[in-house]
């Protein structure tokens, strides 16, 4: 699904990051179908140059951490598709 552009063309178009890492992961389920999707781990992380963040993964195992000037490191459990 070339998610990377995907999440890039969207963003482009006026979505936000996590709306546009939410439908780069809903495309690679549409795909593979959803008994197939389960067993990938699919996970896409998106940062707009105003600094909002997204994150979203087929599964509930996909973490990030990030950095801001007022605390470091900041792990962050991502939302998932899959429960």
């Amino acid at each position: 699904i070339a998610g990377s552009h995907t999440i890039d063309e969207l963003m482009r178009n006026g979505r936000s990051p996590q709306e546009a890492c939410e439908e780069a992961v809903k495309r690679v389920i549409r795909k593979n179908g959803e008994a197939k999707a389960k067993e990938l781990s699919v996970a896409f992380l998106a940062l707009s140059k105003d600094g909002q963040v997204g994150a979203y993964s087929t599964v509930n195992e996909f973490s990030y951490a990030i950095s801001t000037a007022d605390q470091q490191h900041i792990v962050i459990q991502s939302k998932a598709y899959f429960n």
